[in-house]
């Protein structure tokens, strides 16, 4: 796992803390945040972190059409992932 994503995964971190009440104060209210969470703990962190209550969904594409979209524009590092 790269070293961003386990910071992430371990605590989501002073950045989305102060990015989110940064937000809030100019008076934005809701926020998109896309990532893959891996359990209720993570999940709470990452809520705690924004300082709101969050709605999770879960986006399901197809392996296929994942692969194809990142093979269309690979950089060294999505073609290790693929």
């Amino acid at each position: 796992m790269r070293r961003g994503r386990r910071c992430l995964a371990e605590r989501p971190g002073r950045c989305l803390t102060a990015v989110a009440a940064n937000c809030r104060q100019a008076g934005i209210g809701k926020f998109v945040l896309a990532y893959l969470v891996t359990g209720r703990d993570m999940l709470r962190r990452i809520e705690q972190a924004a300082g709101v209550p969050l709605r999770v969904v879960r986006l399901w594409v197809p392996l296929a059409v994942i692969e194809r979209r990142l093979a269309a524009d690979v950089t060294t590092e999505r073609q290790e992932e693929l």
